[in-house]
């Protein structure tokens, strides 16, 4: 999908400031029962900065069920509701006078990723003028290049974009807000796990330059590499129409036709149309496997008692070595590092919503862990043991690290993606499956 508006990029207005303020108060009003914080981003919030002149609001919200809600209320004030318009776990509104684009507001729920990046996008380029200085005049350029092409305006600015959200990254900003207690539903539960999942897969592509999101496509996520290896070449969350998805399932397959690249297209629950599955094998992929979606109360977890291991979580360049260590000897992807080289230490971390954790046996590196904090869950991705370690337990306390991790910071419910033969293991442990995540494949 691409927007039909006339790319402007002006000189910045002193008003802007007022304008964000004067909308602010209106939005409040209307969603104060489920608002945290209102934010002015984007570049009409710096000071002295060219841009488009359309005021960005971004809302941090408890829930964006509740919001949902609420949305007749801001199109009383005169936004138009577009949904999630192409990322997930957002609700987009958008206010228009004559044609002209005013306001525009991100909502997101609290702790999703993204809120932090703008904030922290912003924040750098208020500190370093020079670097808002560049970017600006990379939108001007783009203006004039691509003056009724907003999808080639968005592209051109991509590769600046990562980079300044890498030198971003390690901003200091508030303490996570406190997850507050609620009750789930097993469908509340099984929306919160194909979220988290989606975060798991997507992070780190704001950050990474050789991972790249093919834009054209604004109702599936597709993520290609320069890397020959299905790992980094994928696609996801599918929301397609009945009606336009075999052509736009045939653009993508071809996209990587074109690539030569190896490529895995996942089908999750939600994805549309119902038929997605067949529609793949026809196009000439193949079933991969399928993987059991999860759940647990973290209260209900067993404890495994002592354990030989010291874990530490993933904070520095080492410990990302000994990570990719043993992911290849057990048998993963062996691109990890070269691609994390790139990524700064403030995307991931203890205390962020991805955290990576090393096991290690009298100092050698023996288990590996990901914790992923969002949509009010904490899933747990990659425990993997290197062959000559298992059967020894060593992936059940990982596990139990993981899980003591989501108690201290508040969550109840983890979950996983279990394999058939894995699935019986996880049982044991008290899981309990809710859903299935299908994996289909292309090889050139």
């Amino acid at each position: 999908m691409q927007e039909n508006r006339k790319v402007e990029v002006v000189e910045y207005r002193p008003e802007w400031p007022r304008l964000f303020l004067e909308e602010a108060v209106r939005i409040q009003q209307v969603i104060t029962t489920v608002l945290i914080r209102l934010h002015h981003i984007g570049s009409t919030s710096i000071a002295g900065m060219a841009a488009k002149p359309t005021i960005d609001l971004l809302a941090e919200v408890e829930d964006l069920a509740a919001l949902d809600k609420l949305a007749g209320g801001l199109t009383k004030l005169g936004y138009e509701a577009l949904g999630e318009y192409g990322i997930p776990c957002r609700r987009f509104f958008v206010k228009d006078v004559q044609g002209e684009r005013l306001y525009n507001l991100h909502c997101y729920q609290k702790g999703d990723p993204e809120i932090d990046r703008y904030i922290r996008f912003k924040e750098y380029l208020r500190k370093h003028p020079e670097e808002a200085l560049s970017y600006a005049a990379l939108k001007k350029k783009l203006a004039e290049q691509f003056p009724n092409d907003m999808f080639q305006y968005t592209k051109g600015k991509t590769e600046r974009v990562k980079a300044i959200n890498c030198q971003s990254a390690q901003i200091p900003l508030p303490s996570e807000v406190p997850l507050k207690p609620r009750k789930w539903t097993q469908e509340q539960i099984v929306e919160a796990m194909a979220n988290n999942w989606y975060l798991s897969m997507t992070h780190f592509v704001r950050y990474i330059p050789t991972l790249n999101e093919v834009v054209e496509f604004r109702d599936v996520k597709v993520v290609s590499s320069e890397y020959p290896d299905a790992t980094f070449n994928y696609v996801l969350r599918s929301r397609l129409n009945a009606e336009e998805a075999p052509s736009t399932v045939r653009q993508i397959v071809n996209v990587f036709r074109t690539l030569k690249h190896p490529f895995a297209w996942y089908v999750e629950p939600g994805d549309t149309p119902a038929n997605l599955s067949q529609m793949l094998l026809d196009e000439g992929l193949h079933f991969v496997e399928e993987n059991m979606g999860m759940y647990q109360e973290v209260k209900d977890f067993p404890k495994k008692g002592s354990t030989p291991l010291h874990f530490e979580c993933v904070a520095t360049l080492q410990h990302w070595l000994d990570f990719d260590e043993v992911n290849i000897k057990s048998g993963e992807s062996s691109h990890f590092e070269p691609l994390f080289r790139h990524l700064p230490f403030g995307a991931c971390g203890e205390g962020t919503q991805i955290e990576l954790y090393v096991g290690y046996l009298d100092k050698k590196p023996v288990v590996t862990g990901i914790a992923v904090f969002y949509a009010g869950v904490m899933g747990i991705y990659y425990v993997a043991t290197v062959p000559e370690q298992r059967r020894k337990g060593f992936g059940s306390h990982m596990m139990e690290k993981l899980i003591k991790r989501a108690a201290e910071r508040g969550y109840t419910i983890a979950t996983l993606q279990a394999t058939t033969d894995g699935k019986f293991l996880y049982e044991h442990l008290g899981f309990k499956t809710c859903c299935v995540f299908k994996e289909f494949g292309w090889n050139p």
